[in-house]
């Protein structure tokens, strides 16, 4: 074995180069860091079901957990209501009650950030919760990460609001239908009752307003006036309140629009909306009010004294919005 010559250095080796990453190309890898960071078949964000049963009624809540396993370096921004008004954010088709975030957690030596979610969702038979889109930020930077949708079912209702109560035997019908044949119009027959009881319900008989002999845009004023003036001591009172609120928006919409609003429900309402040459202001303004109406009704939500002002706010503001710009305007 031969020895290194006296006095003569190997061959310097090469110093290797740091790699450095301009800010542009960072943002453009961060979500490859993203999945390297997470373990194998771990997700970086997920919604899951916090015990929930498997059939919910319109309107119930429930609870939904958002869990984040933010990479080293990265910070999670949970998505919150904005100024704490839980009616301003959606998870897709559920409207949120509540939210408590948790405080970071540990496992396995990896930080895990978590919130739960209380939310409502008011559909016939299905419903959409998500997806959740949770920024991550590192430094300046920011990605996303998102967690995929849940899909929870609805019992159908009648017009007492109760689940429909199991069909009796089927009629006999021809051989050629088949299993697959009942099953189909069975289930149609359900949502197309669900569907006409949430309808009937919109439709049922309303008090006349003493109010109606005013142009369109007078009348809901004086009526959101009248609310300013009655008073909400009990929550009957606050049912009541969002009642009358929602119900002079549509009537409003009705009269001065010609749609039949009484016969939608708020989902289909707020569609109707969107079709219409109106400022998002004002037609996000009258969604607030009307899910604000749905929460309390359903889902036993209880605004104070504070959240009912700023509803009569919101339906002045929709009001408004909604005019036509052929409606004269009030000196």
């Amino acid at each position: 074995m031969g020895c290194p010559t006296r006095g003569v250095l190997p061959p310097a080796q090469p110093t290797p180069t740091p790699l450095t990453v301009s800010r542009p190309y960072a943002l453009l890898l961060l979500p490859a860091l993203l999945a390297a960071a997470a373990p194998a078949g771990a997700q970086v964000a997920r919604l899951e079901l916090a015990g929930a049963a498997d059939t919910l009624r319109v309107g119930q809540p429930f609870r939904v957990l958002l869990t984040v396993r933010p990479p080293d370096g990265t910070h999670p921004v949970i998505p919150a209501p904005a100024g704490g008004d839980s009616t301003t954010l959606l998870l897709g088709d559920a409207h949120v009650v509540a939210l408590d975030r948790r405080p970071p957690a540990f496992v396995a030596g990896a930080r895990v950030d978590s919130a739960l979610y209380t939310v409502a969702v008011f559909a016939l038979d299905s419903a959409r919760v998500g997806p959740v889109d949770v920024p991550l930020v590192a430094g300046a930077d920011t990605a996303r990460v998102t967690a995929a949708a849940l899909v929870v079912r609805l019992a159908p209702v009648t017009a007492e609001a109760d689940s429909l109560r199991p069909h009796g035997p089927p009629l006999p019908m021809p051989r050629a239908w088949g299993p697959p044949a009942l099953l189909g119009v069975a289930g149609a027959v359900a949502v197309a009752l669900a569907a006409r009881a949430l309808r009937r319900r919109r439709a049922r008989p309303r008090r006349p307003s003493p109010h109606a002999h005013l142009p369109p845009y007078d009348e809901a004023m004086a009526r959101i006036d009248a609310l300013d003036r009655a008073p909400v001591a009990t929550p009957a009172d606050a049912e009541r309140h969002h009642e009358e609120l929602a119900d002079t928006l549509r009537t409003y919409v009705e009269r001065s629009r010609g749609i039949e609003a009484h016969r939608l429900t708020s989902t289909e309402l707020v569609r109707r909306l969107d079709a219409l040459e109106v400022s998002e202001e004002a037609r996000e303004a009258a969604a607030v009010v009307l899910r604000e109406t749905d929460l309390v009704k359903f889902a036993a939500r209880r605004p104070d004294t504070e959240a009912l002002a700023g509803a009569r706010s919101r339906a002045r503001q929709a009001i408004a919005g909604l005019r036509p710009v052929a409606e004269e305007v009030p000196a």
